[in-house]
């Protein structure tokens, strides 16, 4: 929500991983956060939320013809992540934008393979050949629930860029210190957190250290050499 309201993402979009998994319906459809935009979900089988069947290693996209690309919770089911963010770049507009996200601290789940795991730093990494990328991660710092990316292609309003970089923290984490569940578990985990320094066994310490930082989020900008943390 944080990114469709202040990315100001243009149409086209495309949806790489659109394919709607059985009891995740409700979670994973997000044609409703953009109303007004051409969209297309693609995945590489037919199925819920599928408008089109498309290889992320070889899209018959044309060159630069897409505006967003959304990769959420998919890169990591990706055989090969270097060569499908190569084609993500090739069909990108040069003022496009990509959004990706990919969990870390979760168990292997299969849809219908699951091979990696990444970074904050392999984002940057990756995202290199971009004008411009803000990367997140949400939980402890060593072992964060997930991470996020968001790139601007080369030809993109750097300025701009960066306000909608700033902007979309600010909103990230107003949602995330506003939401009433969120902040009765935050509260609940930091009494486990501050309890535990009463056991006796160090792993379970850990255990609740790890749970009482769920809620932490980070997130650095990037542009060619420079960087910064935005907070």
């Amino acid at each position: 929500k944080a990114i469709a309201a202040e990315a100001k993402l243009a149409s086209p979009i495309v949806e790489i991983g659109s394919f709607q998994v059985a009891g995740q319906e409700e979670i994973a459809e997000l044609r409703p956060l953009f109303p007004d935009a051409q969209y297309i979900g693609t995945d590489m089988r037919a199925g819920p939320g599928v408008d089109r069947v498309e290889d992320v290693h070889r899209l018959t996209f044309a060159d630069a013809s897409i505006s967003t690309v959304l990769m959420l919770e998919t890169l990591e089911h990706v055989a090969d992540p270097r060569q499908a963010l190569s084609e993500v770049r090739r069909t990108l507009r040069p003022d496009g934008v990509l959004v990706v996200t990919t969990p870390f601290a979760l168990q292997i789940h299969n849809y219908p393979n699951d091979y990696w795991r990444f970074t904050p730093e392999a984002y940057h990494l990756m995202l290199e050949g971009f004008g411009a990328c803000l990367v997140g991660s949400v939980g402890p710092q060593n072992d964060p629930l997930f991470v996020l990316g968001i790139a601007w292609g080369e030809a993109c309003d750097l300025n701009q860029a960066e306000k909608s970089a700033t902007a979309i923290v600010a909103r990230y984490r107003a949602l995330l210190h506003s939401d009433p569940t969120l902040a009765r578990e935050r509260k609940t985990a930091r009494w486990q957190h501050r309890l535990s320094a009463l056991l006796p066994m160090r792993e379970a310490r850990r255990a609740y250290r790890t749970r009482a930082r769920y809620h932490d989020c980070r997130f650095r900008w990037r542009c060619g050499a420079s960087s910064r943390d935005v907070t």
